[in-house]
């Protein structure tokens, strides 16, 4: 997905309506999976998220951070300033 993060903060601030369709799309890939056929030999394939790519910010409001750096501790694991 590739959204401006003004259409985001306007319309869905807490991501929850933005990641609905994807997260029910994610549990049933990983549950149910799909079927194919490769060289006339069908295989069933399920899958998983593995990574998300994001800028510094993006990351950090994704995952519920700061998203300022100007002030205050930036990460809660190292603390840094």
């Amino acid at each position: 997905m590739l959204l401006k993060y003004q259409f985001i903060k306007q319309y869905d601030p807490h991501y929850q309506k933005l990641f609905s369709p994807l997260i029910e799309e994610l549990k049933l890939l990983a549950s149910k999976g799909l079927e194919g056929k490769v060289d006339g030999t069908k295989h069933h394939f399920r899958a998983a998220l593995a990574t998300v790519s994001a800028d510094n910010l993006s990351a950090h409001a994704v995952a519920g951070f700061q998203r300022h750096f100007n002030s205050g501790r930036i990460c809660h694991d190292c603390t840094a300033n």
